[in-house]
């Protein structure tokens, strides 16, 4: 039986990641839109942002990297059973991305519905979590 993903919004996963250890979070956008519209700030220096791109730049197929990247335990950073939080710019691509880590093994695994500045109101900006602009490469 296929599990279910498990969603919450931005402030949920913003306060567990203060709160708890052995959690993480997962920015599935590609880098360009996290040049354009900034990156979320889970939380000291203990908790950086893992930055895994889901799709390629065109958003148009999967990027065999974040595949190779959730077999290889995330940058090496997360293990099976730490919780982990997706996000992207709305929800929609978070959640494919939770789906094939549960799929992978990752048995913790959460989608951030709200997403990161989507049109939802509960998104981590709109919500006012700490957030930066990054630098393009």
């Amino acid at each position: 039986m296929k599990k279910m993903v498990n969603h919450v919004l931005a402030l949920e996963a913003y306060t567990t990641l203060q709160q708890e250890r052995n959690v993480h979070l997962i920015d599935v956008r590609t880098h360009s839109e996290q040049v354009e519209y900034g990156v979320p700030k889970p939380g000291g220096d203990n908790k950086p942002l893992i930055t895994l791109s889901l799709t390629d730049e065109s958003r148009s197929a999967i990027n065999q990297a974040f595949l190779v990247g959730l077999q290889d335990g995330i940058k090496g950073m997360v293990q099976k059973t730490d919780k982990i939080f997706f996000i992207c710019k709305s929800g929609q691509r978070s959640e494919i991305a939770c789906n094939i880590a549960m799929e992978c093994g990752y048995i913790n695994a959460h989608n951030i519905n709200s997403g990161f500045c989507g049109s939802h109101p509960n998104s981590w900006k709109a919500s006012s979590l700490p957030w930066e602009y990054i630098a393009g490469n």
